[in-house]
């Protein structure tokens, strides 16, 4: 069974999907489609196919530079990601899956290295489409549509 979709209404539902209700407001009629959350922060893939996370910025997790490290309890725009699939929030990081089927994580990378969003890590192997990624602490493995796993 997959996410309830949220939709921006004056009827209490959580329209920008960070856990309140009732911020007429904040709404900015774009509803997520899926949501992943962290640790100390949640990332959602909103229906116009960008992402939104919010939380703690440590390790840049939200995807935007402009947001202070202590982070945001209001969902910004990840930077610079469009045509966004999926989104998967890990320990301290985050990847997606693109519409076309490759994927970007950001974040700290385990070996003392953080990637901001746009220094993350871009992954497609020729000729495979992602359908999944899962990020951990230290590595991260994807899963094609035909069933291959690559980590």
């Amino acid at each position: 069974m997959g996410p309830t979709r949220e939709v921006c209404a004056e009827d209490g539902l959580d329209e920008d999907c960070d856990g309140q209700v009732n911020e007429a407001e904040s709404c900015d009629r774009v509803p997520c489609r899926t949501i992943s959350a962290g640790v100390f922060h949640t990332c959602a893939v909103m229906d116009d196919d960008t992402v939104r996370c919010w939380g703690i910025n440590t390790s840049h997790l939200l995807g935007n530079s402009q947001v202070p490290e202590e982070g945001s309890t209001t969902p910004v725009v990840a930077t610079s990601l469009v045509n966004v699939e999926h989104v998967e929030a890990g320990t301290w990081n985050n990847c997606v899956v693109y519409r076309d089927g490759g994927a970007h994580c950001w974040g700290y990378d385990g070996q003392e290295d953080d990637w901001n969003i746009s220094s993350g890590v871009d992954f497609h192997p020729e000729g495979v489409l992602l359908a999944d990624v899962q990020p951990s602490v230290d590595h991260t493995c994807s899963l094609s549509t035909t069933d291959g796993v690559y980590c």
